[in-house]
């Protein structure tokens, strides 16, 4: 009979933990997905990752909201940014504007028009950072990819599904 209760609570304990992690996955969302070119990580250890967008409407402003979870290293004047459907990319449109912040606080902006980042006075990405990408109207880029991109020696790049 001791082995019908063991058996038991080994099935209850398993299902105990798919349950968690299932849970888990369903508040949280997915992991932040570690930027790579080819399986080799952008900066170091921790390579840099961003986890998935927070959305957020302001006024008539469409954001999607994207944290830097993991870094090392990676110099923010090193980066460009593009935003992919179906692995082509999306020609940005006027409205599209891309800003930087240290946790709250405003730090500098993307200009699209010429893959350049201005008026940034971090010199280097944190786990405080937030890319802050905003756009009139959610403008129909739902499924497509935000795309962060190193340069020169910080090759590599990272892709995060907008929903």
């Amino acid at each position: 009979m001791a082995r019908p209760r063991l058996a038991a609570a080994v099935f209850l304990v398993g299902g105990a933990i798919l349950l968690a992690g299932s849970l888990a996955y369903l508040f949280f969302g997915a992991a932040p997905r570690p930027a790579t070119n080819n399986g080799r990580p952008i900066g170091g250890q921790p390579p840099l990752a961003l986890g998935p967008p927070a959305e957020a409407v302001l006024g008539q402003q469409y954001w999607y909201n994207f944290s830097v979870v993991a870094t090392c290293c990676i110099p923010v004047a090193a980066s460009s940014v593009a935003v992919k459907a179906l692995n082509a990319t999306v020609a940005p449109d006027a409205s599209w504007q891309l800003d930087l912040y240290v946790g709250s606080t405003f730090d500098g902006s993307y200009m699209f028009s010429n893959d350049t980042w201005i008026g940034v006075g971090s010199t280097v990405f944190t786990s405080d950072d937030v890319l802050a990408f905003g756009l009139l109207s959610d403008s129909g880029l739902g499924g497509d990819s935000f795309e962060l991109m190193g340069t020169g020696s910080w090759s590599g790049s990272v892709d995060v599904e907008m929903p």
